[in-house]
Order: C-alpha cells, then structure tokens, then sequence
C-alpha cells in the first residue's frame, strides 16, 4: 500500500512546496543530488527514466501499449522522480484521477503504471545516471549516479560485488551499522555475494525475454532470497 502514499503529496504538502524529489527505498544515492534538483523540468510536471526492463519482457510492452494504451518506449520508472507540485496541483487530482483509472484497467504495477498513463504526455525524461538499474547495468564501474537495486541488493550475484561493496560502505554509515537485526541482516546479504547466478537471472543478462511465469518465479525467487532466517 506504501507505493501508493506518493499520489497524496500535492493533496498533503503544505502550499509552500512546489517542487520535490521523489525516491524509492531501494536507491543508493552516489552523487550530490543537489544536480537532480537543479534539473530543470522544461514545463512539465516530471522528471523521470525510462524503464529499462520493458524491451526484455516482451509480454510487458504489449500490456504497456494495450491495456495502459502507452507507447513502451516511453514507459518510465517511478523510482525516481521530480515533481513540479505546484503545476500537478494546478492541472491534476492525482487520487481522484487514479481512482477511475482503476475502475477501468488492470494494473501491473499500480502507481508506477498510473503515473504513466496520467503524464505520458507531460514528463521530461531523464539521463539514465540518475535512476540506475543494477540488474540491467551490472557491468559498468562505479559511478557518480543514484543505484537501483530493485531487491537484487538481497541477493547479490557475483557481478554485483562491486555495487554489494558500496552498498556496505554506506550501510557502515547508519545508525544500524551494529544494531543486532542489521548485523544478522548484514552476514545474511554476505553470506550470498558469492553464490552462483540462477537460471533466470543467467537468461535475463544473455538478453533472453522471461514467460510471464518466469517473471513471476523470479521475483519470488528474489523475494525468498530477501528473508530474514
């Protein structure tokens, strides 16, 4: 239910507040992100990436073009955005709008999907740096951008050592670096650097398309992978 909180942030924020920085909970934030910021949004009311994943799921850019009636390759994440508030206000009832959209389509990724449909004509489409996806991008070096790891952070496989390292550069630097909780969490992720690729994760990086029920099984797989023992 959490992804849907981002839809009440015009209807929430005080009126003083006309423009934010939207972030998932999975990023890692390896830059000044005062450059997202300073961004200009070109009149629209927001700044987002393409979604990487669509050309591999041939099953998904059909669904894109038919049921959410969205060109794929304009299909954007929402992982990270810029919101011109002040504009969405002015122009939209994002609740409302998402309301109705229900009624009539089903949703694969509810709010991400949403937001696609409701701005596909008003979003400024962003370098790829500021919304980096690990699953897909895994063999570039490190970088000054912002990380996606999309639950991959609780499995890394062995082409993400470098980013399982970073992500434990910062993890050093939190309140939780000792917590009890987080150390078992810490030697959990650990104990799975080293492990061998699954199947799917080897067909995804050959640039084979997943069935819908591979799809599936991945992110279960991922999700299985994810729990605390």
């Amino acid at each position: 239910e959490g992804i849907m909180f981002r839809l009440y942030l015009p209807r929430l924020l005080p009126a003083a507040v006309e423009k934010i920085i939207y972030l998932d909970s999975d990023l890692l934030i390896n830059m000044d992100i005062r450059e997202l910021w300073e961004l200009p949004l070109q009149g629209c009311s927001l700044a987002a990436v393409k979604d990487p994943h669509v050309p591999f799921v041939s099953w998904f850019d059909d669904y894109i073009r038919e049921v959410l009636k969205v060109d794929p390759d304009l299909y954007f994440n929402s992982g990270v955005l810029i919101m011109d508030i002040a504009r969405i206000r002015k122009h939209h009832e994002l609740v409302a709008e998402c309301r109705e959209l229900f009624q009539k389509i089903t949703t694969f990724f509810p709010d991400q999907d949403l937001l696609n449909v409701i701005f596909q004509d008003d979003v400024r489409y962003m370098d790829r740096k500021y919304n980096w996806f690990l699953i897909r991008n895994h063999n570039q070096p490190l970088g000054e951008k912002i990380y996606h790891y999309n639950a991959a952070v609780f499995n890394f496989p062995n082409q993400l050592l470098n980013f399982a390292g970073l992500y434990f550069d910062y993890w050093d630097k939190t309140p939780w670096r000792d917590a009890a909780l987080g150390a078992d969490h810490k030697m959990h992720l650990l104990s799975r650097m080293h492990s061998g690729l699954t199947y799917l994760q080897r067909k995804m990086d050959k640039g084979m398309v997943l069935t819908p029920q591979e799809e599936l099984d991945y992110g279960q797989e991922l999700h299985r992978a994810g729990e605390y023992e």
